[in-house]
């Protein structure tokens, strides 16, 4: 089983509380300031999660954070559930060759 890692973009705040918790979380929290660095992060990993408050940003596991306050043990329910639709998702589809096999 692979480590989840969360990347949160351009966030501070939000990085400083999760990484407060991480000891109780089961993801590794990565913080990246700009595009550039959020690229060179998430090469490195398999499994992630990008949380934003950009919706132009061009990343396929992104969690778009609104501008309304939220509950944090929500927000952490909602990062599981994506992390979860994401890992469904990757195992449904498996390449062979030139055809790509959907498991549904």
């Amino acid at each position: 089983m692979s480590i989840k890692n969360l990347v949160i973009y351009k966030f501070s705040i939000l990085y400083n509380i999760f990484k407060e918790l991480s000891s109780d979380l089961k993801f590794h929290i990565i913080f990246a300031e700009n595009e550039n660095s959020l690229e060179d992060k998430i090469k490195n990993v398999d499994d992630y999660l990008v949380i934003t408050n950009d919706k132009n940003l061009k990343i396929a596991n992104k969690f778009f954070l609104g501008d309304t306050p939220t509950n944090l043990f929500k927000l952490v329910e909602q990062v599981n559930i994506s992390f979860l639709k994401n890992q469904f998702h990757n195992q449904s589809r498996v390449g062979l060759n030139n055809y790509v096999l959907d498991l549904n």
